[in-house]
């Protein structure tokens, strides 16, 4: 079985040098020490990738990263979309936060989480001070940190992380499924039902993920093969989406699916 050391250092060693060299805009002008891309599936499938690979090779040391790994597992719903890791209440996760800031000059704030088809992908950034301000400040620049998530997906081939898989589910046992799931409210539901507005998904269960696959910079082959679908069906469904939306263009279809997803849960 594949251990978490083993699967940094493959990683690392094969993608470790170009990944540094992807990353250095945003280390010289954004003042970024850290950047990971984690995979976690809803079968227990966990593998990720960073720029401090010294880092990663100590956090998957510590026994207390399982743990973390299905708590997060368990709250994924809650998890998902935008978060800072400073505001996650987890006591081995705050551990971690401090050994990486002490030792490894790493601050780590802002996470961006998306829920696929087969589990939950996010991507981090950490910086070189612990400047709450400076973390929150990185809001403004989501913009360019999404053309950048896009870009390095295309450059580094993150089929990677999938051939580098490790069986967390394995290691910790029954438990990692068993643990009964937290149930969180969607706050922006929340708000709107207090304010007696009710939004209705206007998209199918098979259209919300075509959705999904759309904002994550995906093509339509793509999408085919991540769904086991064919191409042509994939391009009808986004011609109803388009049709519902009442927009013309790929660009237009992409700007309106951000704007709902900001209050409606697709």
């Amino acid at each position: 079985m594949t251990s978490l050391a083993d699967m940094n250092n493959n990683i690392s060693r094969k993608v470790g040098d170009k990944l540094a060299r992807f990353c250095a805009p945003l280390v010289d002008h954004l003042g970024i020490s850290h950047f990971y891309h984690t995979v976690l599936t809803d079968s227990g499938h966990f593998s990720a990738i960073g720029l401090n690979a010294g880092w990663h090779e100590c956090l998957f040391s510590y026994p207390e990263w399982l743990s973390y790994l299905s708590y997060f597992y368990h709250n994924m719903d809650k998890f998902k979309g935008i978060i800072f890791t400073q505001t996650i209440q987890n006591k081995s996760l705050d551990k971690f936060v401090q050994v990486a800031s002490k030792d490894f000059n790493i601050n780590l704030g802002l996470q961006i989480n998306y829920k696929t088809s087969t589990g939950m992908e996010w991507f981090g950034f950490g910086l070189k001070t612990n400047d709450p301000i400076q973390h929150m400040a990185l809001l403004n620049e989501l913009p360019l940190l999404d053309i950048f998530i896009r870009e390095y997906k295309k450059e580094i081939k993150t089929e990677i992380l999938q051939e580098n898989f490790v069986d967390v589910a394995s290691l910790i046992g029954p438990s990692f499924f068993e643990a009964a799931k937290t149930s969180v409210p969607n706050l922006r539901q929340m708000v709107l039902g207090k304010m007696k507005v009710k939004v209705e998904n206007p998209f199918t269960e098979r259209e919300s993920e075509v959705i999904e696959l759309l904002l994550d910079g995906n093509s339509a082959p793509q999408i085919a093969d991540e769904l086991f679908i064919s191409k042509r069906t994939v391009e009808h469904h986004v011609e109803r989406i388009k049709d519902k939306l009442d927009c013309y263009s790929k660009s237009e279809l992409i700007q309106k699916l951000r704007q709902l997803k900001s209050y409606l849960d697709i």
